[in-house]
């Protein structure tokens, strides 16, 4: 699918779920940059047999952080974009992208 025909979507979702375009187009680069689209080994040598929670932007994420942390069951995690950020001031700091909880 071209862009042009995409785009109407992406603002339809970026609108149902209230997320900020330049949020999530920063969240974009900041995944894309962690590691080469064609290197998957990276990402599975990162990940794989090891907890990992992946969180976006939810109403929840602050509240969840804390209730992992307590739990000790969290591992790393990864947050992109408004998500990660959206949970600094009630959560008391936000993952990174590599931050163990």
């Amino acid at each position: 699918m071209k862009f042009e025909e995409w785009e109407p979507h992406y603002k339809n979702i970026l609108d149902f779920f209230g997320f900020d375009r330049t949020g999530d187009e920063d969240a974009a680069v900041l995944a894309r940059s962690l590691t080469d689209k064609d290197d998957i080994a990276v990402l599975k040598d990162a990940v794989c047999g090891k907890k990992v929670t992946v969180c976006g932007n939810a109403p929840s994420l602050p509240e969840d952080m804390r209730l992992g942390r307590r739990i000790g069951r969290a591992g790393k995690v990864a947050g992109t974009g408004n998500g990660a950020e959206a949970g600094k001031g009630d959560a008391g700091n936000a993952p990174s992208s590599s931050d163990e909880v």
